[in-house]
């Protein structure tokens, strides 16, 4: 789980497999592999690589808990059912709350729901209007999508395997304001406590803070 930044990667892998649990080099694999993944069926398919490298070492960030390291995401699952295969990419990839896009040229390019730096500052006048004299539109996120109170469940290696429930996160100053409002979900892939709890906390800050989206259309050329 070490990255050698003391260079910039210049996209070369070593030679040979190594085994992994990262979900990001799972899904690369799934991607290129010529036995079983989409590369048998679609040989112009090709991840992009710098993406992946960057979301793959986020998911490896190690952090302690109760004196144990452990990364952030990582994916130990049995895929037990015949999927296409992008649905079965952005299946591993939500695990690490990732999402693939392929383009029509064959790329397929990795995002995630991650703080990152700002690429780009958009003003009305960058915009092609909606209508008249209005360039952003809003929109906020059902009442009913904003949980306050998640739980959550893991398949855990030292109890045979069976899944395990840990909850409920609570956050009580939202209870106040919106009453009590319930999820439950299963952690894709999760086999460690910490990395399924981490999640339940994820899950319930993003309903919390993530609840305005603004719309734009910007001509394209702008993005160059």
């Amino acid at each position: 789980r070490t990255y050698d930044e003391t260079t910039p990667w210049d996209g070369r892998f070593k030679v040979g497999k190594y085994w992994t649990n990262n979900p990001f080099w799972v899904a690369r694999e799934i991607i290129t592999n010529p036995r079983f993944g989409m590369a048998r069926y679609n040989p112009t398919v090709m991840p992009d690589d710098y993406s992946l490298y960057e979301e793959a070492k986020y998911a490896d960030t190690m952090r302690t808990v109760d004196g144990v390291q452990v990364p952030l995401f990582t994916f130990n699952g049995v895929i037990s059912k015949q999927m296409l295969g992008l649905e079965l990419i952005n299946y591993i990839l939500g695990s690490a709350f990732a999402q693939a896009i392929e383009y029509s040229s064959g790329v397929i390019r990795v995002v995630s729901d991650r703080n990152t730096p700002s690429i780009m500052t958009v003003t009305p006048e960058m915009c092609v209007e909606i209508h008249e004299g209005v360039t952003f539109t809003y929109s906020s996120t059902d009442l009913k999508d904003r949980y306050n109170e998640i739980s959550v469940t893991y398949v855990e290696p030292d109890m045979d395997w069976q899944p395990q429930f840990l909850g409920p996160f609570v956050n009580e100053e939202a209870q106040r304001v919106q009453g009590v409002n319930t999820y439950e979900f299963e952690a894709i892939g999760t086999t460690n406590r910490y990395e399924a709890e981490y999640k339940a906390f994820f899950n319930l800050i993003t309903a919390q803070t993530e609840t305005l989206t603004v719309s734009f259309n910007i001509p394209g050329y702008a993005l160059s």
